[in-house]
Parts: C-alpha cells; sequence; structure tokens
C-alpha cells in the first residue's frame, strides 16, 4: 500500500517516550540478500542499503531512496505490513480493482499471459481426463464382461460336477450288482 510512504510524519512513526524510530528490512531480491535500515529522528534521518554483501548506501538519503527505487521498482512501496491496514483489504476489491493493483507490481501482460497459458493447461488436461474417463468405461464394460463369462462358465463347471458324479455314482452302483 503506497499511503504511508506519501503522507507519513516523523510524530507518526516516533513513540512519545523516544527520541527516534528505527526500522530494518531483511529479505533477498532476485536471490541476492539484502538490508535496509531507516532510522528517523525529530530533526534528523538515515538511509542504508546493503545488497549481495555491498553497502551500496550514498551520500544523501535522497540518493540512496532513488537507488532503492531502481533496485526494487515500487514492489517495496506497494508492501503491506501486519496492522498497517485491513489484510484483507486487496481481496475485497473488484476485479478492475484488483488488476490496477497488480499492474504496479508486474506488467499485466505477464498476467495476462499467465491466464492463457492457465486456460489452455487446463483444457489439455480436461481433454485428457476425458479421454481418460473414455477409457475406464471401456475397461468397466470389458470387465462386466469377464465377470459374466466367469459365472458362466463356473456354472458349466458345476453342472459337469455333478453329470461327472452323477455319471460315477451310476457306474459304481453297476459294479456292485
Amino acid at each position: 500500500d503506497a499511503r504511508p510512504a506519501q503522507d507519513g510524519r516523523v510524530s507518526d512513526v516516533v513513540n512519545d517516550f523516544s527520541k527516534f524510530s528505527e526500522v530494518t528490512l531483511r529479505g533477498r531480491l532476485n536471490s541476492k540478500e539484502f538490508t535496509l535500515k531507516r532510522k528517523k529522528g525529530a530533526s534528523s534521518g538515515s538511509l542504508t542499503f546493503n545488497y549481495d554483501g555491498s553497502d551500496l548506501t550514498l551520500q544523501s538519503l535522497k540518493d540512496t531512496q532513488i537507488l532503492i527505487d531502481e533496485y526494487f521498482g515500487t514492489t517495496l512501496t506497494r508492501s503491506i505490513f501486519h496492522g498497517q491496514h485491513a489484510l484483507d483489504g486487496l481481496l475485497e476489491t473488484t476485479d478492475a480493482k484488483f488488476k490496477e493493483e497488480l499492474s504496479h507490481l508486474l506488467s499485466l501482460d505477464i498476467w495476462q499471459q499467465a491466464t492463457t497459458h492457465a486456460r489452455s493447461k487446463q483444457r489439455e488436461m480436461m481433454r485428457e481426463v476425458a479421454k481418460l474417463d473414455g477409457m475406464i468405461a471401456l475397461r468397466m464394460q470389458d470387465l462386466e464382461q469377464a465377470e459374466k463369462k466367469l459365472t458362466t462358465a463356473k456354472q458349466y463347471v458345476d453342472k459337469r460336477k455333478i453329470e461327472v458324479e452323477s455319471a460315477r455314482k451310476a457306474a459304481h452302483e453297476k459294479e456292485q450288482l
């Protein structure tokens, strides 16, 4: 959110019982570590910038800020911090407002390319799902037919067993006579 960066005053960030306020931000940019340190007092302030192990702090606070803006673009000034504003504010915006805010961080061309790619991938996956569903339906039919054949074969075997047993009993009875 860009609001605090543009309307912040020293009295807004320095506690009444302190002489200065200090914030240190550490992170990674393009896989390289950075540290930003801003110190604000009633009459003076300082800003240091370290990137990839090098101190890039310039002579003036303004020049250092310009250098930071070159490295980070608008990404850093449009960040939100817990407690700064409602955390779900961006998620509750309209699609147009969301895209407008997003356009400050990355080109909408990238957003549109990602959307096009995702939709294309979704269509491709849906075709694959339909193909697999068709194959499953065919295999289920094959299974059903095989189960019917198995049932018929078991019935035939049971019938033949009964016939063989009957013939065996009849032969045994003839021998007994």
